[in-house]
């Protein structure tokens, strides 16, 4: 059964409002500690590889939390959805996926390109870019926004662009 992240947002904001949310927010915190602890148990910071085992150590050490932490949560969501709802769990799923993708992206990106290229200054940037982008679209603001982006309108030359346009 799949919701629309924005329905998804209001239940877990009504979930909030309820008693049976503690056991949510354990379970997430479980997760977390689950996933942190895997981190620490693997110790992948102090692996000594060079050449291509560099880079996967590389890559596996920044996706590793978010990863190991949607393996437990999705055993809880399925657990717990028998005697309460799980909303809030299942809002985590897919920002934890988009935070293991974003990782993973720009953990490439820095080996694809130069050490002083622009990627690499504007890294922040773009990830906060992806980011909102993903609140915007699981609070449902993301159709508003492109509406209004674009409604605004200029000249260049005899075209008429919008900035939706440009930005695209």
């Amino acid at each position: 059964m799949k919701q629309p992240l924005s329905n998804l947002l209001e239940n877990a904001w009504i979930d909030l409002h309820d008693v049976q949310v503690v056991w949510q927010i354990a379970a997430l915190l479980a997760c977390f500690l689950i996933a942190w602890g895997a981190g620490r148990a693997l110790r992948l910071g102090r692996v000594e590889a060079d050449g291509i085992w560099r880079f996967g150590v590389g890559g596996l050490r920044r996706i590793l939390f978010p990863v190991v932490a949607l393996l437990p949560l999705a055993l809880s969501i399925e657990l717990f959805k028998r005697w309460i709802e799980v909303d809030l769990l299942r809002l985590f799923v897919p920002l934890l996926l988009s935070l293991s993708l974003v990782r993973f992206f720009f953990y490439l990106l820095r080996h694809v390109f130069a050490r002083g290229s622009i990627v690499r200054s504007f890294e922040r940037a773009i990830a906060v870019l992806v980011w909102g982008g993903l609140v915007l679209h699981v609070s449902g603001l993301l159709p508003d926004v492109i509406d209004v982006l674009d409604g605004i309108t200029f000249h260049l030359g005899t075209q008429k662009l919008t900035l939706w346009l440009v930005l695209q």
